[in-house]
């Protein structure tokens, strides 16, 4: 056999060593990308309930009395989608306009004391959003309807939003349904329930490696969104307790594939 003097031979302890790095560093990587899905979708929500706390549709009013706004009140309540529906008088949306925007208010009232209608404020579910058009001509073919107006961009940037949120969701979800699968395979393919606690004991360095690449991985991303937030009045910080099934979570899977890697 021939012999290579000048290649040194890895001890036990160096290699147990290089395996600890390894899965450091794999725990840390993969902690980066859930901390960066988790901030976004902490974001996407924010953003998503001040979208629909703003978002309103204004059906303006025919000149009439009290009774027939009272049964265009009946019709809207009955229609599938609105959570709520409020009636502005005229002299309240002059208040409101004149506090948004008193340059405009200035040319609305060179045709009159006040020539705003009445009108209603209705907020829509999630379901509305995707035919709003559609549905808001059930609005336009009610008796004492004048006009419907509701902020077009408005409305697409929430469908854009809603899509974002259910989709950072559903990744979520598939990440954690492999991780589960992958944990399960390995347990009942190596351990009876008596030997599993001698292995959780046996190789719980395996563990807190994995643990300690993931709480890096949060104290990085702390470092680098924290500045960030000051570009903009709406923030939001995810809560801590995910941050900590992520830690628990990446040890766990990194004492899992080393139980897989001592079984081959």
């Amino acid at each position: 056999m021939q012999e290579h003097p000048g290649v040194p031979v890895p001890s036990p302890e160096t290699s147990r060593r290089k395996g600890y790095r390894v899965v450091f560093l794999l725990a840390f990587s993969a902690a980066v990308l859930f901390e960066a899905l988790l901030f976004l979708h902490t974001q996407v929500r924010e953003i998503l309930s001040l979208l629909e706390d703003d978002f309103r549709v204004v059906v303006l009013l025919k000149d009439g009395g009290r009774r027939e706004r009272d049964a265009l009140w009946e019709s809207i309540r009955s229609l599938q989608g609105v959570r709520s529906a409020v009636f502005i008088p005229r002299d309240e949306r002059l208040a409101r306009m004149r506090d948004e925007d008193p340059d405009l208010i200035k040319g609305a009232l060179s045709l009159g004391p006040n020539p705003l209608p009445d009108s209603y404020e209705i907020a829509v579910d999630q379901s509305v959003m995707s035919s709003l058009n559609t549905w808001t001509e059930l609005l336009w073919a009610m008796d004492g309807v004048a006009e419907v107006r509701y902020k077009q961009l408005e409305a697409y940037a929430l469908l854009h939003f809603f899509f974002y949120e259910s989709f950072v969701t559903l990744v979520f979800g598939l990440s954690l349904l492999g991780a589960a699968l992958l944990a399960l395979t390995v347990l009942l393919y190596r351990f009876s329930p008596a030997g599993l606690m001698e292995g959780i004991r046996r190789d719980s360095r395996w563990f807190l490696s994995g643990a300690g690449g993931a709480g890096t991985a949060v104290l990085a991303c702390y470092l680098i969104v924290y500045p960030v937030r000051y570009l903009s009045p709406v923030w939001a910080w995810p809560n801590p307790l995910w941050h900590l099934a992520g830690i628990l979570v990446s040890g766990f899977l990194a004492w899992t594939l080393v139980q897989w890697k001592n079984s081959r």
